[in-house]
């Protein structure tokens, strides 16, 4: 049985490599409005390939991705550079916009700081989800942030600001839910498969 539902499940995600790389050629002709001025960049910051994520602190499958984009950039440290951009699914998750502007301020006060906060909320979703802003001052202290400014930038207009931008490229894209990548110019909707956002990226080397 175990056999049967493995080829199913590899025949599934064939199809789907298949779906999507059949749009990549068209996606390719079509650059991606995005800013990334004052975002911190994970990986080497001249890879020719970024990865730029549309997320939600809150969303399991958001998780799954951010582990998966991990995985390639260990295998692609000169080709491949992350970027997170946040798409809070506020009406699933209540504490999913306050999580955005913290992470949006602890970038503004600290890029490598900020990508280990990345981290901690993503590694500790039922705290957050439990405990939310509590959890957010909780992570950020760990990190030594100055917690004071922090939270004042977090409630502040720049972060407002830089969160609706965010929603409004995801707008302009037709993003309708989270996890949701662009792989330079590649579109790649949901949580990704490793072996697909691998060949996704090498799609967008080649092309380079």
């Amino acid at each position: 049985k175990q056999e049967v539902l493995d080829i199913v499940q590899k025949a599934a995600e064939e199809r789907r490599t298949q779906a999507l790389s059949a749009n990549w050629d068209s996606d390719a002709k079509q650059p991606k409005e995005i800013n990334l001025k004052g975002r911190a960049i994970r990986g080497d910051k001249n890879a020719p390939v970024t990865i730029v994520a549309y997320s939600d602190f809150l969303c399991p499958y958001c998780g799954e991705a951010t582990v998966v984009i991990e995985d390639v950039l260990k295998e692609y440290p000169k080709d491949v550079r992350f970027v997170f951009k946040n798409y809070p699914l506020v009406k699933i998750h209540p504490a999913a916009e306050l999580s955005a502007k913290y992470f949006i301020a602890a970038s503004m006060q600290n890029e490598t700081k900020a990508l280990e906060f990345h981290d901690l909320l993503f590694q500790n979703q039922a705290r957050l989800a439990r405990d939310g802003e509590a959890y957010l001052q909780e992570a950020a202290k760990s990190l030594g942030f100055d917690m004071e400014r922090l939270k004042k930038d977090a409630l502040g207009d720049k972060a407002a600001a830089m969160l609706e931008e965010d929603r409004a490229e995801a707008r302009r894209m037709g993003i309708k839910g989270a996890p949701f990548l662009v792989i330079n110019n590649l579109i790649f909707p949901g949580a990704p498969d490793k072996d697909i956002l691998i060949k996704a990226v090498q799609k967008a080397l080649s092309l380079k």
